[in-house]
Order: structure tokens, then C-alpha cells, then sequence
């Protein structure tokens, strides 16, 4: 119980979100990540999913309305959880999210512009990695699924 683990003596709090996008739709998933001088456990802690809007757009685009939602989750995990974070981590199969965040020289799309401003000014102190599609937490998100589906599944 993560309670329990509070009482050890905690050496690490970290919040890990990934964040994935299809054509159907897109999410994010929060997890926190604990170390203690005996052990280290993950919880999840919430998670937020979007449904593609009927407007055709292409899975980059959604992929980067994916990282904004990915951003705003974080945010409000640091925020109200009543530990004092260490780290925090933001997770995506997409590398075209991440050469848009670290590309200064090229002019791009207002849309574009406007997610990469956003992203950029609020998500300063977190880290941005690459996580392979296979592994990424946040696709049942993105692609949905059945109750049924997902009682089976391992989260």
C-alpha cells in the first residue's frame, strides 16, 4: 500500500506519464515511482483519455495534442500530490514530438507552433524520453478497448 511505503524511509518520488495517440484517439497515464532503502514499487495514479476529433487529423498532430495532454497531467500530479516529487518524467513513442521540442531553428505550422509553445513553457524541469511502442503505458488509451479486453490485460 503506497501509505506504507511513506513510513520507510523514502529516498526517491517520481512521476512518470506516458502519453500515446492513434487515429481513434489519445491519452495519458500518470504513475508514481517510489524508493525506499528497501524497495522500490510503481502505482498508478490517474490517467486521461480524448477521443480523435471528427476533423481528419494526422496521428503526428495526435501525437502532439497527446504530449500537451501529457504536460497538463504532470503538472497536476506534482501539484497535488502531497509528496515532494524529485523528478518527474514524460514518456512517448513519438520522435517526431521530440525533434519538434528540441528544433529552434525551423518555423513551423501555427498549430504546431502554438502545442510546441506550450509544451516548452510548461514543462521546463520535467524529462522527455522515448519509450518504444511496444512499452508504452498509455495505449490502451489511445486505442481503447472492451472491459472485457481490458480485465486481462497487465497495467
Amino acid at each position: 500500500m503506497l501509505v506504507d511505503l511513506f513510513k520507510n524511509n523514502v529516498y526517491t518520488v517520481q512521476v512518470h506519464v506516458f502519453c500515446d495517440a492513434s487515429d481513434v484517439g489519445y491519452g495519458a497515464v500518470g504513475y508514481l515511482r517510489v524508493t525506499t532503502a528497501s524497495q522500490r514499487s510503481c502505482h498508478f495514479l490517474m490517467g486521461k483519455s480524448r477521443v480523435a476529433p471528427k476533423k481528419v487529423a494526422t496521428v503526428p498532430r495526435m501525437e502532439l495534442v497527446a504530449a500537451v495532454l501529457a504536460v497538463k497531467l504532470t503538472r497536476h500530479l506534482v501539484k497535488e500530490l502531497k509528496y515532494s516529487v524529485s523528478s518527474a518524467f514524460i514518456w512517448t513513442d513519438s520522435m517526431i514530438v521530440l525533434y519538434y521540442l528540441k528544433n529552434t531553428s525551423s518555423r513551423f505550422t501555427t498549430f504546431v507552433a502554438n502545442r510546441v509553445r506550450y509544451i516548452l513553457e510548461n514543462s521546463g524541469e520535467y524529462y522527455w524520453k522515448h519509450v518504444q511502442s511496444e512499452l508504452i503505458l498509455a495505449d490502451i488509451a489511445s486505442r481503447g478497448a472492451r472491459t472485457l479486453q481490458a480485465r486481462g490485460m497487465n497495467l
